[in-house]
């Protein structure tokens, strides 16, 4: 039997020779961690929120994890499980960490008010990090050296801080904050300066941004999707708290299954029994919850969470908060864009590239059919699109405010290499649709797409004059909705015409997006105002309009080398001749000049549909069109008394101003205005 002085020198060996036991991230942050004054509303030593534990843990050594993402609400973690992975890696495992900020203005705040602060307020620190010196260009408010590893901090905006180093534990702060750098996409290049460490650590985290923009939510999605669920404390039923996942469940307040609860003293209810969960029994649903995977079979961890679960944030104040809750946020696209980002941890879809509810749409029709104009209409323009088979057209009316009415929905089933699909074109063109007044109105623009059969659409506006009848060609970008013009040559029974056509580029990604913006809009409330740039639809409109007219939506691909491309793509299953020709119409109207209207162009229109009958020499068949001014001037002198036989002649500049007879509304002609 061994002596006891034998003993005690045999476990002092293997205490010396063993590695010492791994603790959990979250165990040393318990023991090491102090929180200071200078970035944290409480001092003194860290206690973690319980839905903190987890993803500490999968950041430290005893986890196999070598990425992980966290997207969250503002001020709820992210910064500080950062900021405990370097108090660690400083202290027990050191190596080379490099921290990415969205510029560099931001890296060296982040230096000043978080890594400082924490060198010198945590024990386990002191001393293991060089002092600066003044020569010394290893330790400044970008660089640090300690025992063993280093500190690098930069901005995405500083490609080669990205290039230059490699290291084992790489930090992504807002990463939704970040700008594509020359040579792609800054994740993508600071994440292969991680390759060369097999026990490599990448933290991705960021509150959120715009739906199809936000490189956190584009992380999340190919993660495992950790939810924190906790149970009801009436019922037991494991959830996740959401916003409002149902119309009887999540955060409530005023008329609750018969009580009246005011918005600062809001609960949260229930989705299982619906019971009205109070406030101050939160943090008890925390101390029982755990996270889980929704998506198992993702690449690494991934985390979200709201401010729901914040102790620190009631339902109350989630709702009424000044400057980020709910309520103060109605009316405000801005701050509700805060609240959905920063309290919701969700991305905010932009009104101009959500696509709409088609069937919310059909709601929303009222009582005129197809073909006959509304009272609000002014003028009318169409959009075109050409198929192999057909060709197919929409009329749209126009008035005040840019409001739009759909009027009119035709198909040509002949191919358009057939001269039976033109003159059939010519007969749409031609129609004219009586306005509640008398007036009889013609489409003064139609644009034709020409991204096939494009010679027939150029002969086709050639014989019509390119002001009438617009060959366009859709284009994902453009200075404006509608470019200037270019000649393109144009080919007539095998002889070349040069600049025989003008082809005009119309912006549809801009076109869709305001578009889109309108249709998101509310209704407004009976005997209200419609909002400027609302849409009208007939009552007999068919399902399958509004099926087209939502059919694409902005979507975010990543190309070769990280560089992201934003575009619209078809939903699948959905033509898209009507939100084409939409946006066609809407193009012969921004050339008309409608976005430059002012009340003296809408009164001169308004003025034009007073009158109920026109003599029978405004012929659409011309080719300049008549001067409506003057024959509204010719019918008044019809129609009053006769001037005496002997009436002194007018004077010369009487006469040169009857002859000055207004042909023009802003920049256009009235030509073929009315019928």
């Amino acid at each position: 039997m061994e002596s006891a002085p034998l003993q005690g020198l045999r476990d002092a060996l293997a205490d010396a020779l063993l590695p010492p036991p791994i603790l959990l991230l979250s165990e040393w942050a318990r023991k090491k961690f102090v929180l200071s004054s200078d970035y944290a509303g409480t001092t003194g030593d860290f206690v973690p929120y319980p839905y903190q534990i987890e993803p500490l843990d999968v950041l430290g050594p005893s986890n196999p994890a070598e990425t992980m993402c966290l997207m969250c609400g503002a001020q709820m973690m992210k910064t500080l499980l950062m900021m405990i992975l370097l108090g660690y890696v400083i202290d027990a495992e050191p190596g080379p960490v490099l921290i990415v900020q969205p510029n560099e203005a931001d890296a060296k705040a982040f230096s000043a008010e978080r890594v400082a602060p924490m060198l010198r307020d945590l024990p386990c620190l002191r001393g293991k990090v060089h002092e600066a010196k003044s020569r010394d260009a290893g330790n400044t408010i970008l660089q640090k050296r300690f025992n063993g590893g280093s500190i690098a901090l930069t901005g995405t905006v500083s490609s080669r801080g990205l290039r230059r180093r490699s290291v084992r534990y790489l930090l992504l702060d807002e990463i939704d904050g970040y700008e594509d750098t020359r040579d792609g996409d800054p994740v993508s290049l600071a994440a292969a300066r991680t390759s060369k460490f097999w026990n490599r650590k990448i933290v991705k985290c960021s509150t959120p941004t715009s739906e199809g923009r936000s490189r956190i939510a584009a992380a999340f999605e190919l993660s495992d999707q950790r939810l924190y669920f906790v149970p009801c404390p009436l019922c037991g039923e494991m959830q996740a708290l959401e916003w409002r996942p149902s119309p009887d469940s999540g955060v409530r307040w005023g008329d609750v299954d018969g009580q009246y609860i005011e918005p600062e003293a809001a609960i949260y209810q229930c989705a299982g029994c619906h019971g009205l969960i109070p406030h101050h029994r939160k943090l008890e649903m925390l101390r029982a919850g755990e996270w889980r995977a929704t998506n198992p079979d993702g690449k690494y961890p991934g985390f979200r969470i709201s401010r729901l679960y914040s102790p620190d944030w009631a339902w109350g104040k989630v709702v009424t908060d000044a400057d980020e809750g709910w309520i103060p946020a109605q009316g405000h696209p801005e701050k509700l864009r805060v609240f959905v980002n920063n309290t919701l941890a969700e991305t905010w879809r932009e009104p101009g590239e959500a696509p709409p509810d088609y069937e919310k749409l059909m709601g929303r029709k009222e009582d005129y059919s197809l073909g006959e104009v509304p009272d609000g209409v002014l003028f009318l323009t169409a959009g075109a699109d050409v198929q192999k088979t057909w060709l197919e057209g929409y009329v749209w009316g126009w008035g005040r405010n840019r409001q739009r009415w759909l009027v009119d929905w035709w198909r040509i089933d002949q191919s358009p290499f057939e001269p039976g699909a033109w003159e059939q074109l010519e007969a749409k063109l031609q129609q004219t649709y009586r306005h509640p007044s008398g007036a009889e109105l013609s489409i003064v623009r139609m644009c034709i797409d020409s991204g096939f059969a494009g010679n027939e659409v150029y002969a086709f506006s050639k014989r019509h004059g390119s002001s009438r009848v617009l060959a366009v060609d859709g284009r994902p970008t453009g200075r404006a909705l509608v470019d200037p013009p270019r000649l393109v040559d144009l080919t007539v029974r095998g002889r070349k015409i040069t600049h025989g056509c003008k082809l005009w580029p119309v912006n549809v990604s801009m076109a869709k997006q305001e578009l889109y913006a309108q249709l998101n809009r509310e209704r407004p409330a009976p005997g209200d105002p419609y909002p400027a740039g609302w849409v009208h639809f007939p009552i007999d409109a068919p399902e399958e309009f509004y099926r087209q007219l939502t059919s694409e939506e902005f979507r975010l691909s990543v190309r070769k080398g990280g560089v992201r491309k934003y575009h619209w793509e078809p939903i699948e299953n959905r033509r898209h001749e009507a939100l084409d020709c939409a946006n066609y119409a809407r193009a012969g109207a921004f050339v008309l000049g409608i976005d430059r209207f002012g009340e003296a162009q809408w009164a001169h229109l308004e003025s034009l549909l007073n009158v109920k009958t026109l003599p029978a020499a405004a012929s659409t068949q011309q080719k300049k069109g008549p001067d409506y001014a003057a024959l509204r001037t010719q019918e008044q002198q019809a129609t009053a008394p006769s001037p005496p036989a002997e009436t002194a002649p007018q004077p010369v500049e009487a006469q040169q101003q009857q002859q000055r007879q207004p042909r023009y509304i802003g920049r256009f002609d009235v030509t073929n205005w009315l019928g």
